[in-house]
């Protein structure tokens, strides 16, 4: 619907304005023509990498997770002193005196758990989320468990980030090439 207005006398040369006001029967518009999408370039961390790029944010991913996993230790260990009502020091020498064995296989499925089971069931780990890369496949299989786990006690050797920092040095994926998990954009 237009509304034609009337200029005032004394404006020169404008004969009429249209102004565009609600139309309430829009809606009887056909909606079902189909438009064309338009597709933008990738940006950001979801667009086409390098290996160079994928391998630095290999390397972001790994350090976002040990620092996460870092402070899930401190806070299992803080509810065990909260527990026991003493300090976080004393609380870890404790568990560590009771069973060493038993505090280092509580560390390792812990971060089995953070590394093999989230990525299983969420398919990220959070640091990988935030980089927006993963290993995990749209099928899982027990073969991928088995070198996740795998992949996971070479992070482990060599302190989660020594072997991404060789990685992004050389520009390859060590780790895939030691587990047979590829990085790969998500």
């Amino acid at each position: 619907m237009d509304i034609k207005q009337d200029p005032k006398p004394h404006s020169e040369g404008i004969d009429s304005v249209t102004v565009k006001v609600f139309d309430p029967h829009r809606w009887l518009m056909d909606f079902d023509q189909e438009k064309p999408l338009k597709k933008a370039s990738p940006s950001g961390p979801t667009k086409r990498r390098t290996s160079d790029e994928m391998m630095m944010w290999n390397l972001i991913s790994s350090v976002a997770d040990f620092l996460i996993v870092g402070v899930l230790l401190f806070l299992f260990v803080w509810g065990l002193a909260q527990i026991m009502q003493v300090p976080v020091k004393v609380a870890l020498g404790s568990l560590w005196q009771i069973s060493q064995g038993g505090t280092l296989l509580l560390v390792l499925s812990l971060l089995w758990i953070y590394h093999v089971a989230c990525p299983a069931l969420l398919t990220y780990t959070p640091g990988q989320w935030a980089c927006q890369i993963t290993r995990t496949p749209q099928n899982l299989t027990f073969r991928w468990v088995i070198k996740s786990t795998l992949r996971l006690l070479a992070l482990f050797m060599t302190g989660f980030i020594l072997l991404p920092l060789f990685s992004w040095a050389s520009g390859q994926d060590l780790e895939g090439q030691l587990t047979g998990l590829k990085v790969y954009s998500k």
